[in-house]
């Protein structure tokens, strides 16, 4: 007969656990992400180059960088309109405010868009 493992020592178990995956996720991360830099530098280095050989001369360190628009959501298209739509039809005919819809958004396991539903 094994031993019973008492709730407390189950829940460490349980968060080293968690824990253990979230680096292990971040280590992937940060090994796609510096091999995404490391293209990128390469790429921008050849742009560079064709720059020095062009008849128009021009300095690539005067050339600001733009920086792209950031995925702000895991969300599908038209699943947040569906959400919000449903928590307008659910309050019935009362005004309902963003703060209000923070809360739904969070409840049904949904990824709201950064800073939007933020409260100020």
């Amino acid at each position: 007969m094994t031993p019973r493992i008492p709730s407390s020592l189950k829940w460490l178990i349980n968060k080293r656990a968690r824990i253990a995956g979230e680096i292990t996720k971040l280590e992937e991360n940060q090994a796609r992400t510096c091999a995404a830099i490391a293209k990128l530098q390469a790429d921008l280095a050849s742009l560079d180059r064709v720059f020095s050989i062009h008849e128009i001369a021009i300095n690539p360190e005067c050339v600001r960088p733009i920086r792209p628009k950031e995925i702000r959501t895991s969300l599908s298209y038209g699943e947040l309109t569906r959400v919000i739509l449903n928590c307008m039809q659910e309050a019935k005919e009362e005004p309902i405010s963003t703060n209000e819809l923070a809360p739904v958004n969070s409840l049904r396991n949904l990824t709201p868009f950064a800073g939007v539903f933020a409260p100020r």
